[in-house]
């Protein structure tokens, strides 16, 4: 009874977290109802693991004390924004029209469904995936053990399964469910998947609202949610599915941002890259192609000072929060699989000979129906019955995006110590699985055109 009041105790600290620094970032605006709840989800739940590393980088581990510290420190602030009256607000749901309700519930009662079978997943299955008993929750043990103590689990190579030196967001994440029960739990601990999943589910919704209507939404997300490759990895213990999610708020909120301008998307960018990158080392390749992309669209063709500062100040404010990592990761030992050092293997003929072999291996991945259903089927069909769509900076960015993340995985592939063949059997669905939010969104764009159409019409 005790070890669930604490744990309760530490999700609610985790949401009182979010809802500060969400509340910070819009400053008293008002946002959707799902948009607000799922930024409080992920940026709390982010927010709270980099809170415990910069505390472990000065011996502090994560324990009840802590996490009772933390939530003093977000109870204080939020009182501090309401007396400011800059606490973040939210509008409620219009009335759903009767030709939506049938609908609303067929989806509804889908991502009902994979909800409870991720719930079910996390916490009545056993680890039952290599990388999530050897790599994340046994480096979330550590953390909780001995924190991040020099000489302990992260400099010992011989201790290491793979990837002494990967990101360690997911790891403090899952120490914070040990520290409030007490102790390791291996299946215990997987409870936070579930929730950084319902987080997204709402925050995937709300942001296919920027071009759809409730409906089409409503069935992208539901499109995205049941397919069976997320399902495999949502809730296996492995850090793929949080990278997914705010790697899918970071592009997000950077398209919107060259499509509106708003500052505060500018911002929430920022953080879900930051967190994206401290999740695994793809999401330092995501966020230098968010920096790339929000470069080359925020600057050309039209180029301003104005501009140019918002490029310096989403690329500074990036550096700033991630140089802590970077100056405490230096001195970890690093694998053979240290991809930067084998960079200039890249024009290597024999490596360049893999090309048309990954080329092959990809499509195929991306075709298997029973891996992805139509997913990357739609995206070029919609993309060939709405090509004009692609002088829009939305599309273009989001397209960039996508194409470039594919790009610096095949790259991997064929630097990689690893055959083609091999590498994918270990990692190419996982991979694939962090750039679908940019398909999904794509495809909204495609199905939002008329909605695009009937705005202008208005505008004039």
């Amino acid at each position: 009874m005790t070890q669930s009041l604490y744990l309760i105790f530490y999700f609610f600290t985790i949401l009182l977290t979010g809802y500060a620094i969400v509340s910070l970032i819009l400053n008293g605006k008002t946002r959707s109802f799902f948009e607000t709840i799922s930024l409080t989800m992920l940026l709390g739940a982010g927010a709270i693991s980099v809170i415990f590393f910069w505390l472990s980088l000065f011996g502090f581990k994560p324990t009840r004390i802590i996490i009772s510290f933390v939530f003093v420190a977000a109870i204080g602030s939020l009182l501090f924004l309401k007396r400011s009256k800059k606490l973040a607000l939210f509008s409620l749901p219009s009335k759903i029209e009767k030709n939506e309700i049938l609908v609303f519930s067929i989806c509804g009662l889908i991502l009902f469904c994979f909800f409870c079978i991720i719930v079910i997943d996390a916490l009545m299955m056993p680890l039952y995936d290599v990388d999530a008993y050897a790599l994340w929750c046994f480096k979330a043990k550590a953390i909780y053990f001995e924190g991040l103590i020099e000489g302990g689990l992260f400099y010992q190579l011989p201790l290491s399964y793979s990837h002494l030196n990967y990101p360690l967001l997911v790891p403090f994440l899952i120490s914070g469910v040990y520290a409030s029960i007490g102790g390791p739990d291996d299946m215990l601990g997987k409870i936070v998947f579930p929730f950084v999943c319902l987080g997204g589910m709402m925050f995937i919704f709300s942001s296919l609202r920027w071009r759809l209507t409730r409906a089409p939404a409503f069935l992208l997300t539901v499109l995205f949610f049941t397919m069976p490759a997320f399902i495999r990895w949502c809730s296996a213990g492995i850090a793929d599915m949080p990278l997914t999610i705010f790697y899918a708020a970071s592009v997000f909120y950077l398209v919107k941002y060259l499509t509106e301008e708003q500052f505060e998307d500018l911002v929430l960018s920022i953080f879900m890259t930051f967190f994206c990158a401290f999740v695994k080392n793809e999401g330092m390749a995501i966020a230098g192609l968010n920096i790339m992309v929000l470069v080359t669209f925020n600057l050309f063709p039209h180029f301003s000072m104005r501009k140019f500062k918002t490029a310096i100040i989403y690329t500074i404010a990036l550096a700033l929060l991630l140089t802590p990592w970077f100056i405490w990761s230096n001195g970890i030992p690093r694998t053979h699989e240290n991809y930067p050092l084998r960079i200039m293997e890249f024009m290597h003929v024999e490596n360049l000979r893999r090309l048309w072999q990954i080329f092959t291996i990809f499509t195929d991945n991306m075709l298997n129906f029973k891996r992805w259903g139509f997913l990357w089927v739609i995206l070029p069909v919609a993309g060939i019955l709405n090509f004009k769509m692609i002088r829009r900076k939305h599309v273009l960015a989001m397209w960039a995006l996508l194409v470039l993340q594919i790009v610096a995985y095949v790259f991997v592939f064929i630097i990689s110590p690893w055959t083609p063949d091999f590498l994918a059997k270990m990692a190419l669905e996982r991979i694939l699985l962090h750039v679908t939010p940019a398909v999904i969104y794509l495809i909204a764009f495609y199905m939002g055109e008329h909605r695009d159409a009937k705005e202008e019409v208005v505008e004039r």
